[in-house]
């Protein structure tokens, strides 16, 4: 590591901190505005620049000034004593970035936001308390100084240590040194940095190394994989079953919820947490004894001797996290209770609600974590108007008690379909085995595939829509939706005036929910007016109900393309705007030329497509290959294409013409572009010289 000479501009390496005579002093602050680098500092130097030189920062100088004052002729600075150009160097200092703090001399802590005069508000304000790199750089330091925006003492930690708990929640005997950190509970530990925050998502997982005694490669660009993979790392290492022990916890409020999401595979469905941030309610959690969580699960639940035993060791595999946990059934064996050897601050033994998956193996059981539940609200909508994805609350533990378990034999009634009150004393046992917990969601080349699970909500027609057609000589003359009738489809026309032959776009959504879209082909002679091109109605759909006993659903109407018109536009089409759409309540306005079809509920039904000897879902987009589609045959082909955009919850229309007709139309209409500007040249030419002719041929 590099260290900065108090006395000179100097740098110069050391292989340990042992290895610095006479000690060295660390300095803790906050990055803000330009803070200089290991490279400008080697260039200040190379320049023959001193320490006291204007060129070397406030910051680095006034920390050199008071560690001299101190007696030490080093200093270490985070921003100047890396080079961070180096990857190998870059990784060596985050890995020994605690020990560096924890054998130094003293840190000064610099609170560039607090002034000299100590406040406990203005002290526990400071910035420096919600970064992620100073906790570590908080808890290691034997002999932490602050220090206010011109470097006056403000106090050591030993003597704030109670301010500082209050404003942290770290424990005071942690900042004194009466107890040792790695004795505290790993959920706690996490909870002190769940309200902290980095610059980059990787740094909320190096940021801990040490704090967990973990030491591991840093790869930047992984993302939120890098906090997974420090679970992991804490997992091997520490038999601490309270790092599981995040998330929301099971109230006998939590049933009153309007939905049980049966198949949810959110991030709290997960074994491993997202981020520090989803511990920040598990600062009271804390690890017990496998004998002594098995006592306290019996007490609520009857577990077989022979069956109360735990394995402390897990290992990640491909298909889930490997362990063998004694699970609590209740009435059913889909939602399951895991008993964990840790406990909440009331005493009571933690459990973690565990779902069968659909696909599991009998002989390989795997679970997803919690259950997920909607709270009845419409899906909320981006600022340009689309449907988003709407979010789940995802419940995961459960304390194990007589009262707690009944909730769990409501789980399994509702996921069965039986919704209702359970028996009083509802039956529980426990059993051993080996299970498989998903610990993480599955790897996705691209962010939006996982989005692209569920069915987008709308269209989205981009301005440019006309642009394609219009080479052929085609002129949009109408986008529009019926004013008397919002259900019905959205019309795009096209129309070619030489030929006078148009075609038409129709997009809407089926009774049976799925988006649909149709191309009919107009030609102008009749001859021409085959089964291809009227081929493309939708078919009305008609409802089975397979429960007698169930309402008929509301609106089950769905979509049919109305009657053709064979006469053609207009024959001077003006330019036009899409109509305002009439959002529902809470629903903002969307643009022009970008809509959403109406909302029809979902319906449990099952629809038959009986017209026209096509079936409904032939024109369903979630059908066709690649979101693409042909229509028409070899002499007109419109192909329509359907892409996710601007949202995974919309899909954005774009159209191609092909074949031998629109082919002729094309160069056509090429031709007749390229006499017009040799008509256009030859105004000009005459203009500067009439006697000029131009061949136009």
């Amino acid at each position: 590591m590099w260290l900065l000479s108090t006395e000179h501009l100097k740098l110069q390496y050391f292989s340990g901190p042992e290895a610095v005579t006479g000690g060295y002093a660390a300095l803790s602050h906050v990055w803000f505005g330009e803070e200089q680098s290991f490279q400008q500092i080697q260039s200040l130097i190379a320049g023959g620049a001193s320490l006291d030189d204007r060129r070397v920062s406030d910051k680095i100088r006034s920390a050199c000034r008071v560690a001299r004052a101190n007696g030490f002729k080093w200093i270490w600075i985070d921003t100047c004593c890396i080079d961070k150009t180096s990857s190998a160097e870059l990784s060596e200092a985050i890995n020994s970035m605690f020990r560096w703090y924890a054998l130094a001399s003293i840190c000064y802590a610099y609170l560039h936001d607090v002034p000299a005069t100590y406040r406990r508000e203005t002290f526990g304000s400071s910035r420096w308390f919600t970064r992620g790199w100073t906790l570590q750089e908080l808890i290691a330091p034997r002999f932490l100084l602050f220090m206010s925006a011109d470097w006056t003492p403000l106090g050591t930690k030993a003597l704030l240590a109670e301010d500082i708990q209050g404003i942290t929640g770290i424990d005071a005997e942690v900042l004194t040194f009466s107890k040792d950190v790695m004795a505290v509970s790993v959920a706690r530990r996490m909870s002190w940095a769940s309200r902290r925050q980095t610059t980059r998502p990787e740094d909320e997982a190096y940021c801990l190394m040490g704090i967990f005694g973990i030491n591991m490669a840093t790869l930047y660009g992984e993302g939120t994989d890098a906090f997974r993979r420090l679970q992991e790392e804490i997992m091997r290492s520490c038999s601490d079953q309270s790092l599981f022990a995040w998330g929301e916890t099971f109230g006998p409020e939590v049933m009153s919820h309007v939905g049980l999401v049966r198949d949810a595979q959110e991030p709290g469905n997960f074994l491993f947490a997202p981020s520090p941030a989803e511990f920040r309610h598990a600062a009271n959690m804390s690890p017990i004894s496998p004998g002594q969580a098995m006592k306290l699960a019996s007490a609520s639940c009857s577990i077989p001797a022979r069956e109360a035993r735990m394995t402390r060791e897990m290992a990640v595999t491909s298909y889930g996290v490997r362990c063998h946990l004694v699970l609590v059934n209740v009435e059913g064996d889909v939602y399951r209770l895991a008993v964990l050897a840790c406990q909440d601050g009331s005493g009571s033994c933690m459990g973690l609600v565990l779902r069968r998956r659909r696909s599991s193996d009998e002989s390989l059981p795997q679970y997803y974590v919690g259950a997920s539940f909607w709270d009845g609200q419409p899906s909320p909508r981006s600022p340009s108007g689309v449907l988003e994805r709407r979010k789940h609350r995802v419940h995961r533990l459960m304390a194990i008690r007589p009262d707690m378990l009944t909730i769990l034999s409501m789980l399994n009634q509702a996921h069965a379909g039986r919704p209702g009150q359970p028996s009083r004393s509802p039956s529980a046992h426990g059993e051993s085995g080996e299970t498989y917990i998903m610990h993480r969601p599955p790897h996705v080349a691209h962010p939006w595939m996982r989005l692209y699970a569920s069915e987008p909500k709308g269209f989205f027609v981009p301005d440019w829509i006309d642009i394609g057609p219009s080479r052929y000589g085609f002129q949009c003359t109408q986008k529009r939706r019926s004013a008397s009738n919002p259900t019905q489809p959205l019309l795009l026309t096209f129309w070619h005036p030489k030929r006078n032959e148009s075609f038409e776009i129709k997009l809407g959504r089926c009774a049976s929910v799925p988006l649909w879209a149709t191309a009919t082909i107009l030609p102008e002679s009749m001859s021409d007016y085959v089964a291809a091109y009227t081929s493309s109605m939708h078919p009305e759909g008609q409802t089975e109900n397979p429960d007698s006993t169930a309402p008929p659903p509301p609106n089950a109407v769905p979509f049919r393309t109305p009657p053709f018109n064979l006469a053609p536009p207009p024959p001077n089409p003006h330019p036009f705007s899409s109509p305002q759409v009439t959002w529902p309540a809470n629903g903002p306005a969307k643009e022009p030329l970008a809509f959403l079809s109406p909302q029809v509920p979902v319906l449990s039904s099952e629809y038959s497509q009986r017209s026209h000897g096509v079936a409904c879902s032939a024109y369903h987009i979630s059908t066709w290959k690649n979101g693409s589609h042909c229509f028409g045959d070899h002499n007109r082909t419109i192909q329509l294409t359907f892409t996710r955009w601007p949202s995974a919850e919309s899909y954005c229309l774009e159209l191609q013409l092909r074949g031998r007709v629109y082919e002729e139309m094309l160069v056509e209409h090429q031709r007749g572009d390229d006499v017009q500007a040799k008509l256009e040249l030859a105004r000009m030419a005459r203009g500067l010289n009439p006697s000029i002719s131009v061949n136009l041929h």
